[in-house]
């Protein structure tokens, strides 16, 4: 056997072979030598790839021999992760593709720990009213309008004074339209600001003194139309009527001529009067004393009196008397003669 002693701090290092294969390396206490320890060496370091270096219970190296084999993944875990995933191996493999899919989860519910206690792992639950302490009511345990002064203090309704902005999407996303001001006026546009909107209401009030239409076709559902509707007293003095434009020839005019209770027609400023017509159907009951009287309202003393008979031949009377509102017609000389229905023809 050869061997050799080595000291070092008072350890002693001793190597030395028992034959030709086996190397030993020693420690022992110098201040006890009893006290050892020894390790048997290899003498070639085990075949890389196929060969491990072992140590047994008794201090003896050895090697042992890799083993061979093979197999396929079919499974792995998420581990801490499962609230959130699902794992799955998509083919069976040595070197398989790994999946993860995000978990279902019930609605309204997010990921967090427990709502009170100390430190835990999370999982999925519904919102509790402790998640939100920043936020506690002055008088309930809910959130709710009103019982928070710093949830209703960012806006209360029935506040609100005016803003700077000049212009105002309503159904921005779609096909809304924008209420915009302009020195002044309030205009509705479209969306784009490049047009003006329709609008529909259900009764609208102008209480300005100008109202300009400029669309191309009117159409009002009322029979009459009412001018001068703020004159609703006293002794009219105003005109009314319709104007037509006629580009630069004078426009034309249909007109009420107050001053003179009649209806005129013509170029404007130079309207002429519209005949009115009058006629009553009579018969000799209708006569007193051979005078027929004809209430005509036409408002013109000097009106044009026709009479006809029942045969459609005008006849003369015997005589006129015209005032304001009436005409008595003398047919004293057709008395004898009169049957049938006659009729009155005014025009004035």
């Amino acid at each position: 056997m050869k061997e050799g002693l080595r000291e070092f701090l008072g350890v002693g290092i001793r190597f030395f072979t028992s034959n030709a294969t086996a190397l030993y390396v020693g420690l022992r206490l110098s201040s006890n030598p009893s006290v050892s320890f020894y390790i048997n060496l290899l003498t070639s370091l085990p075949s890389s790839g196929t060969e491990a270096l072992t140590i047994d219970s008794s201090g003896n190296m050895g090697r042992q021999a890799i083993g061979s084999g093979s197999g396929s993944v079919t499974s792995f875990s998420s581990g801490n992760l499962s609230p959130l995933f699902t794992t799955s191996v998509a083919t069976a493999s040595t070197t398989p593709a790994l999946s993860f899919v995000l978990s279902d989860v019930l609605p309204n519910t997010f990921l967090a720990g427990s709502s009170s206690g100390g430190t835990n792992p999370p999982t999925f639950r519904a919102l509790a009213y402790t998640d939100l302490s920043a936020l506690v009511g002055t008088g309930s345990n809910t959130i709710a309008a009103g019982n928070d002064s710093r949830l209703i203090s960012a806006h209360t309704q029935n506040t609100d004074t005016g803003t700077t902005q000049a212009s105002f999407a309503i159904n921005s996303g779609g096909t809304g339209v924008r209420l915009r001001v302009a020195s002044g006026v309030l205009q509705l546009r479209n969306l784009a600001d490049n047009a003006d909107a329709d609008l529909i209401v259900r009764n609208l009030t102008v209480s300005g003194t100008t109202t300009t239409i400029n669309s191309e076709t009117l159409t009002i559902d009322d029979n009459i139309i009412v001018l001068n509707n703020n004159v609703s007293s006293g002794t009219p003095t105003e005109d009314g009527g319709i104007q037509v434009r006629r580009g630069a020839s004078a426009s034309a005019s249909v007109l009420w001529d107050e001053t003179n209770d009649a209806w005129k027609i013509g170029v404007a400023g130079a309207e002429i009067s519209v005949a009115r017509t009058y006629r009553q159907a009579f018969t000799i009951a209708d006569l007193v004393f051979g005078v027929l009287t004809l209430t005509h309202g036409l408002g013109q003393q000097f009106d044009s009196v026709k009479i006809i008979d029942n045969t459609n031949l005008v006849i003369g009377p015997d005589n006129i008397t015209f005032s304001a509102t009436t005409i008595a017609v003398d047919l004293t000389s057709f008395v004898p003669g009169f049957t049938g229905t006659y009729t009155a023809v005014v025009q004035g």
